[in-house]
């Protein structure tokens, strides 16, 4: 079969993209990759016909459902609610991958449980690679329980046994 054309991008998309790159001097010319920025599952849905099966590394950096966030996502969903709308996404990210792809999709104490249980569902549990404690904070964010977290979790999987991390030197 014949690549599908590249997606053309609406006027109001070039725009957008412009604004996020242009604070990035030769961008273009630095990387060979494709940047995504948008809400997860439509800006999946709008890739999925053109990469299906070809990304080498994924990221997911879904909201970490906590209202101690400064962050401006909408927090403070039931644990039930927070699974469904993860859920689309870890498996669209899935259905991207290469065979030899990876994903890496962070999160903090609050859904690190559910979140490792979707990717497990979509995933299986040979396609777990690990889970890494991430220093975010060395001075902690207070939670709402007034514990100062200075972590978060970085969960890596792989579509198959033919993904592999590489090893990175100490920091």
């Amino acid at each position: 079969p014949h690549p599908a054309a590249p997606l053309a991008p609406s006027p109001l998309i070039r725009d957008l993209q412009s604004r996020r790159v242009s604070p990035i001097p030769g961008l273009s010319a630095r990387t060979d990759g494709l940047v995504v920025h948008a809400n997860t599952v439509d800006g999946t849905s709008l890739i999925m016909q053109r990469y299906r099966g070809t990304i080498g590394t994924a990221y997911n950096d879904p909201p970490y459902n906590t209202d101690a966030s400064e962050i401006l996502y909408k927090n403070g969903y039931r644990s039930s609610s927070w699974c469904t709308l993860i859920e689309p996404v870890i498996e669209s990210c899935h259905e991207l991958l290469s065979d030899k792809g990876i994903l890496c999709t962070t999160i903090d104490d609050q859904q690190v449980i559910e979140l490792t249980t979707i990717v497990k569902q979509v995933f299986g549990e040979d396609g777990m690679l690990g889970t890494v404690a991430v220093r975010s904070n060395p001075s902690g964010r207070i939670t709402l329980r007034g514990m100062a977290q200075c972590h978060e979790y970085a969960i890596f999987c792989s579509k198959s046994s033919e993904g592999r991390l590489q090893k990175l030197p100490r920091t």
